[in-house]
């Protein structure tokens, strides 16, 4: 053990608050101080930290109130710390949840395998271009890999057929979102979802599907998510086309600002796209 730390250490395995002076330590450390008193933050009877009280502005001895006081505050840091460490794991458990729904999705079809996740990357810089928050951005890429989960309901037979869809497979193609929207609505920690997996097929002029609505009446995520999907659609193989040159897709895509897409949204997803082809 370090000379320095040892007496560190030694409150940490032990379980047991102490008051610890200058005079303890052997060497230097990276903060002087002439007394600290050392907590250990104990639940479920592992240590996982210290609480650490140095040199009262006072210039008084601690106490033992004061010792008993933060004894007893340890106990409470060590639950809220618990806790966020219980939320990260469940966190991190939904998210991989959402990314295999995701691969499940994408399975369906060989020809747009990987297509959610990387309409979660686009929809993404877009997010991050507008300045949305680190929460939004969160919740949107997460949608954003969900968007096509309604899919689970389509026939295959549609979804790879190589040549024009008739009317009815049309039809049948287009109940996607709203089919989606039923199968989250039944998860309360997807609420937020729904309605932007629903509308990610309006268009800014409101001819769009399901439900017709427009411009701003459309879910931001939404309208972020109709750019995000339709660049990575065009610039992928599909069994009834190559996948377009990312340039002329981008042509195209300009063309139908205002009326497909929400042209303010577009313009920032055109500055991400330049910028990413200028470093490259």
């Amino acid at each position: 053990v370090n000379p320095a730390t040892e007496p560190f250490a030694r409150i940490f395995s032990g379980k047991k608050a102490s008051l610890i002076t200058d005079q303890n330590i052997s060497c230097s450390l990276p903060t002087s101080f002439r007394a600290a008193l050392c907590v250990p933050l104990v639940t479920d009877n592992r240590t996982i930290g210290l609480l650490i009280a140095q040199d009262k502005i006072s210039g008084e001895e601690f106490l033992s109130p004061e010792i008993k006081l933060l004894d007893a505050l340890s106990g409470e840091i060590a639950g809220a710390i618990k806790k966020a460490q219980l939320y990260d794991r469940i966190n991190r458990l939904f998210i991989s949840t959402v990314e295999a729904l995701a691969s499940a999705i994408d399975a369906k079809d060989p020809y747009t395998y990987g297509h959610s996740r990387r309409v979660a990357q686009i929809a993404t810089t877009i997010c991050k271009e507008i300045g949305m928050s680190r929460d939004e951005i969160h919740m949107t890429k997460l949608a954003a890999l969900l968007h096509d989960i309604g899919k689970i309901g389509t026939p295959e037979y549609i979804l790879q057929k190589p040549g024009r869809l008739n009317p009815a497979e049309v039809k049948k193609i287009q109940e996607h979102p709203s089919q989606g929207a039923q199968i989250l609505s039944p998860f309360d920690e997807l609420k937020d979802f729904v309605c932007w997996i629903k509308h990610h097929h309006e268009r800014y002029d409101g001819e769009g599907y399901p439900d017709k609505i427009l411009a701003e009446d459309i879910p931001l995520p939404s309208r972020i998510i109709a750019i995000a999907d339709s660049f990575d659609a065009m610039t992928s193989d599909r069994p009834y086309r190559k996948a377009m040159n990312p340039g002329l897709a981008l042509d195209i895509m300009n063309d139908h600002a205002g009326s497909q897409y929400d042209p303010g949204l577009f313009e920032a997803f055109k500055a991400t796209f330049i910028l990413k082809k200028d470093v490259s």
